[in-house]
């Protein structure tokens, strides 16, 4: 294996597979009040998404021929697919705030279930799968995966964190104002950057780099939310 390859895989591990253990480990031991939105974060991504979404996209609606010809379209399943992902996961995220956090509703609890969210995300989608890279060289020439791409999984990983603690701080500042509208407008959100993902490249050709910056200026601007939203939180006080 390359030695960049490795040092890539090796950032990954750390990004997407430590770090969320220590986050686990540091609600755990110091920050006990904070434990159980991460826990109901992890349970709401595994819930609606391994559970529920990815399920139903796998084995129930390829079955179908409206899905069958949806599917033709690179655009149009884009866009079906970003539009599941948040209807699925900010639903998730409302339900979660909203009947089994009933009093864990503060702005510190929003970090805490985003983080559990995130954690749970880039340990099942990068962290294990970087871990098993790592410790087989043959599995990373068969897939000829390169230095590039090895950095890049656990980047974008990162870069996503301010995106699953923006999410959730949208969803639970109107459970808190008690207006549905927010859980829209995270759904909305959430279905854009996704649809992005699997639109740009087609449309404009993006290639990996390129990918990375959209996903780095979302990150940035739900970082700069998150920021913005201490303030309305602590307004409601």
């Amino acid at each position: 294996m390359e030695t960049g390859i490795k040092i890539g895989l090796i950032l990954s591990v750390i990004i997407s597979a430590v770090i969320p253990i220590l986050m686990l480990a540091y609600y755990i031991f110091y920050k006990k009040q904070g434990l159980k939105p991460f826990i109901v974060g992890i349970l709401v991504f595994f819930i609606s998404q391994i559970i529920l979404r990815l399920p139903l996209l796998s084995y129930v609606l390829p079955n179908q021929l409206w899905y069958m010809r949806l599917s033709l379209n690179p655009y149009l399943y884009s866009i079906f697919l970003g539009l599941t992902a948040g209807i699925f996961e900010e639903i998730g995220r409302y339900i979660g705030f909203k009947y089994f956090l009933k009093n864990n509703q503060k702005y510190s609890d929003g970090l805490s279930f985003g983080f559990g969210h995130w954690a749970v995300e880039a340990m099942l989608i990068v962290g294990i799968n970087a871990v098993a890279l790592l410790f087989n060289p043959n599995l990373v020439e068969g897939l000829g995966l390169n230095t590039t791409n090895a950095f890049f999984m656990g980047l974008e990983r990162l870069f996503v964190m301010s995106v699953h603690v923006g999410l959730s701080m949208v969803v639970l500042y109107g459970i808190r104002l008690n207006k549905i509208l927010y859980l829209f407008v995270a759904i909305i959100l959430h279905g854009i950057i996704d649809s992005g993902i699997g639109i740009l490249p087609q449309l404009f050709n993006l290639g990996s780099m390129g990918m990375e910056v959209y996903v780095l200026i979302w990150g940035l601007g739900f970082l700069y939310l998150i920021y913005k939203y201490k303030e309305k939180f602590n307004q409601l006080k």
